[in-house]
């Protein structure tokens, strides 16, 4: 049973910080420095209450406080006026004192507890840009004017709990990790007029490398596969058409 008692219940606080500096590097560089501060106070969690004969019963309550901590570096350039590349790497915290989510589709018996919150990401790197396809001027005009567009990420896995055959806590919450996850997508595009208008197709492929960074696991402690790890985007070729205006 989820109970809720409205006449309890207090407008959750939130307060956010941001610093940021950004100085130019020369040659076209410009570097940015940012610090993002989030807290969370009087946050909506549930709590278990008194067992009563065989109900579970939960109660919604002000208990769950939240902070979360980045630093971000970053580095871009734009070049011939209209293309750009951008690399970047953040380090972040994200945590709470209640953490465990009780649902009646994934039933978890277990204390409230704090620790990391299921999108922490400790570590992470993305870059992407886009630049012009050299192509010697004697080639036919269809295979010139390509753009050539990419974006890399490579992160700390997200964190899970770990629980046993009767649905109950080991350890503390979301104590274990997913595998690092890692994504490189390659596009070409080309862009023609048709009807006065600008059009462009873009294609290629997402995961080009067909990394495997699963986003599934067997956290039974009990099971024979426990901690097999499923899921997550494989390899796939996208086709993509985009208006862009008049021209």
């Amino acid at each position: 049973l989820f109970l809720v008692d409205e006449t309890r219940l207090r407008v959750p606080g939130y307060r956010n910080l941001s610093l940021g500096l950004e100085q130019s590097l020369g040659r076209g560089f410009h570097g940015r420095i940012t610090y993002l501060n989030k807290r969370g106070r009087r946050g909506f969690t549930f709590m278990p209450l008194e067992e009563r004969g065989r109900e579970n019963r939960f109660g919604l309550f002000n208990a769950r406080n939240d902070h979360y901590d980045a630093l971000e570096i970053t580095a871009r350039r734009t070049f011939r006026g209209q293309y750009e590349w951008l690399a970047g790497y953040t380090r972040s915290s994200a945590r709470a004192d209640a953490v465990l989510e009780y649902s009646l589709e994934d039933p978890i018996f277990a204390e409230q507890a704090g620790g990391p919150l299921a999108w922490d990401t400790p570590h992470r790197f993305q870059t992407w840009g886009w630049a012009p396809v050299p192509a010697p001027a004697s080639w036919p005009k269809l295979l010139r004017g390509f753009t050539l567009a990419y974006w890399l990420e490579t992160r700390s896995g997200f964190p899970f709990r770990v629980v046993n055959e009767e649905a109950l806590l080991v350890g503390r919450p979301n104590s274990r990790r997913f595998p690092g996850f890692f994504s490189l997508n390659l596009h070409l595009e080309r862009r023609f007029t048709f009807l006065q208008q600008q059009w462009a197709w873009r294609a290629g492929f997402n995961n080009i490398t067909n990394h495997k960074s699963p986003n599934v696991v067997n956290n039974n402690i009990d099971s024979p596969g426990f901690l097999t790890f499923t899921g997550g985007q494989k390899r796939a070729l996208t086709v993509r058409l985009r208006f862009l205006g008049k021209t």
